[in-house]
């Protein structure tokens, strides 16, 4: 155990950010042999390590550079006590102070005018958080009769945000080519934006500096949720407009496709994922370098995208044994499933639209089955009664435990694939509607 003799806890930080950059942290407090401490960057939300040194006998880590860029960083002790900091390609030097720990609650910017407003702001928004929390608190136990208390809340309210603003603003006046001033400038574009035409026009997608802040995937967040087609269509529009202003830059253009494909993999719909890995995954020469839980992912999908083999799966028949999807696609010049849930209202819409397309191009070669995401038979039986389906359909009864749904990675009900008499992939339709303009534009002629 190495000791230095200090009442209080003292680290300085001192970052010089030019060339051979260098970052010097000394600790001045009691710490074990061969502490080590990390430097770490961000990337949108993510914080990842690329520095780490030892604390030598005079309590100190030295660290090379160069550094990513301009932008948020940390600082984190082995117990994962962490500090943020910013990073300003104009400022040479950059040391800090630090008097106890956590080290949140215990740091003096010595030298750096852009962490002085940021740690500056970040006080003054603890203390308007408090009292608007006070607030809130205070209306949420008053009868709705005291109507006069409840006035005064609501201007004590937009008091304290006002004076939020106004330090704010005064904060990023001070320097306004600063990057505190540039990352507060791109949070409010996002905050205030109304569509995601707007996000796109105003947010600067292809700035690696704001790739370093938080403010970066919020920013795709928004331009997703707000484009103005609640659907697949719209979703993956919006997803290529995104990736098509982040294209010039190439660490922004990787971070924002993994975190598309994340967002789309986590919350669907399925159909987007698999058009984003399809375009800028599996088409690109070479194929981008994906985190590891993507690659997995995209293993996955690349078994069931259009171009691929499918596996085969046997269906079960009532009282009779059972029928391989391969030997029905043998059979027919294109193969459509359509995997549905006997319960599900969407699927029931989509039927008419596959009747159609069966009494149509049948004679053609034109087959279809539909595979029931089903617990029992009892809705299943019911299901196909009710809706007059005239193409052999099957249940594993296994839910969403289905071996066919899980082959070929289905997510979603209704979803359709069509397989050609080789059981290759050909077209993964949206809908009956795109079903049947694919087989009209195969089979029409």
């Amino acid at each position: 155990m190495h000791a230095r003799p200090l009442f209080t806890f003292l680290l300085g930080l001192a970052i010089s950010v030019a060339s051979g950059q260098h970052i010097t942290v000394t600790l001045g407090f009691p710490i074990q042999a061969g502490l080590e401490v990390k430097v770490l960057a961000t990337r949108g939300a993510e914080r990842y390590a690329i520095d780490s040194a030892e604390v030598d006998a005079q309590g100190r880590s030295v660290f090379a550079g160069p550094w990513p860029g301009s932008g948020f960083y940390q600082v984190m002790l082995p117990d994962s006590d962490r500090v943020d900091f910013i990073l300003d390609k104009r400022e040479p030097t950059v040391v800090f102070a630090f008097s106890g720990t956590p080290l949140q609650e215990h740091m003096h910017v010595v030298t750096s005018d852009e962490n002085k407003r940021l740690w500056e702001y970040k006080l003054l928004s603890r203390e308007a958080q408090a009292i608007l929390s006070a607030i809130r608190q205070e209306r949420a136990g008053l009868d709705g009769m005291a109507l006069d208390r409840l006035r005064e809340l609501d201007s004590l309210e937009r008091r304290a945000q006002a004076v939020q603003g106004n330090h704010l603003a005064r904060l990023t006046n001070a320097d306004p080519e600063g990057y505190f001033a540039k990352a507060v400038a791109a949070g409010r574009v996002v905050e205030n934006a109304n569509s995601s035409s707007e996000i796109l026009t105003r947010f600067d997608f292809a700035d690696a500096d704001l790739l370093r802040s938080a403010v970066y995937p919020k920013a795709i967040m928004s331009a997703v949720q707000m484009q103005p087609e609640y659907s697949e269509d719209g979703f993956l529009a919006a997803a290529d407009s995104i990736l098509l202003h982040a294209k010039s830059c190439g660490e922004c253009s990787a971070y924002s496709l993994g975190f598309l494909m994340d967002v789309f993999d986590q919350y669907g719909p399925e159909m987007v994922l698999q058009a984003i890995v399809d375009k800028y995954v599996l088409a690109a020469d070479p194929e981008p370098d994906l985190p590891t839980r993507l690659k997995n992912r995209v293993e996955g999908l690349r078994k069931v995208a259009v171009g691929a083999t499918a596996a085969d799966v046997r269906l079960p028949v009532t009282r009779q044994d059972s029928v391989s999807i391969a030997s029905v696609a043998a059979r027919s010049k294109y193969l459509a499933l359509m995997f549905y849930s006997s319960t599900c209202d969407h699927c029931h819409e989509q039927m008419p639209g596959l009747r159609n397309a069966l009494n149509e191009f049948g004679p053609k070669g034109f087959n279809a089955i539909g595979i029931a995401l089903d617990p029992d038979s009892t809705e299943f039986d019911r299901c196909i009664q009710d809706h007059g389906i005239t193409w052999p359909c099957y249940a594993e009864l296994m839910g969403w435990g289905s071996p066919a749904a899980k082959a070929f990675l289905v997510k979603a009900t209704p979803s359709f694939i069509v397989l050609d008499k080789s059981m290759r992939i050909v077209a993964k339709p949206k809908d009956a509607a795109d079903l049947q303009k694919f087989i009209a534009r195969e089979l029409g002629r």
